[in-house]
């Protein structure tokens, strides 16, 4: 399996489109495409190991910060971070740490002269283990320390929605071939042109054309035209 992170200014239907644009994997339900730290878990459908050629192609576009292999250690997934902490040695000025830096194009901050975080690129053969090693055994460093993320499979969404008939223009319901319309409730009842989402079941006593909803799901992974596919874990009239 590998991890990547994403740009927090990333919409879901751009990150669903990136995950999905290999065949060959799909993503787990420990991805997260929404809240304060954008990530996505993927594995091979075959169940074969992913290719580093697999991992550069990811590193390609805009909206990924960084790919890396998921690790497991005491029967728990987890994931490299793209950075590591370093502290000085008595001996090392902060121009030492600094030129190092740039020598691998890495960039950093710290609130003192001793403590940095490092950055290691997503452009970097190497990743944050590796290059935490490369700075260490300079010697300018007392230690250097990876950060490892703990990926647990994600609780469910709440929000609103209201459902809408894939046949609204004939005044009948039905389902689309990629299930039920649900677009989100933008406080605005008859502006129906922002986000919505395809459900993959939906109770017959909740197919009514523009219906109030409150909905817990979780995301499929999956798209149809886009936009994502859920799974209903609940659902009342609002």
């Amino acid at each position: 399996m590998i991890f990547l992170s994403f740009k927090q200014n990333s919409s879901v239907e751009q990150l669903l489109l990136l995950i999905n644009s290999d065949d060959s994997l799909q993503p787990t339900s420990k991805t997260s495409l929404e809240g304060s730290f954008l990530y996505a878990v993927l594995e091979a459908k075959d169940g074969n190991p992913i290719s580093l050629a697999t991992i550069e192609y990811f590193k390609a576009f805009p909206e990924v910060v960084s790919v890396t292999y998921m690790l497991e250690k005491d029967g728990h997934l987890g994931a490299i971070s793209d950075d590591f902490i370093v502290k000085l040695n008595d001996t090392t000025s902060v121009s030492q740490f600094q030129n190092l830096a740039e020598q691998y194009n890495c960039n950093y901050n710290g609130s003192d002269t001793v403590k940095f975080t490092v950055r290691v690129p997503k452009t970097s053969m190497c990743d944050a283990i590796q290059m935490a090693n490369i700075f260490y055994e300079t010697g300018l460093f007392e230690y250097t320390a990876t950060n490892i993320y703990s990926c647990m499979a994600m609780p469910p969404y709440t929000k609103n929605f209201y459902v809408f008939s894939a046949n609204h223009e004939k005044d009948e319901f039905s389902r689309h071939e990629c299930g039920y319309i649900l677009f989100e409730d933008t406080g605005n009842p008859g502006h129906f042109h922002g986000r919505f989402v395809w459900a993959e079941d939906l109770p017959e006593e909740y197919q009514i054309d523009l219906l109030p909803v409150t909905v817990t799901f979780s995301y499929t992974g999956k798209i149809c035209g886009s936009y994502p596919i859920i799974n209903i874990i609940k659902i009342q009239k609002q």
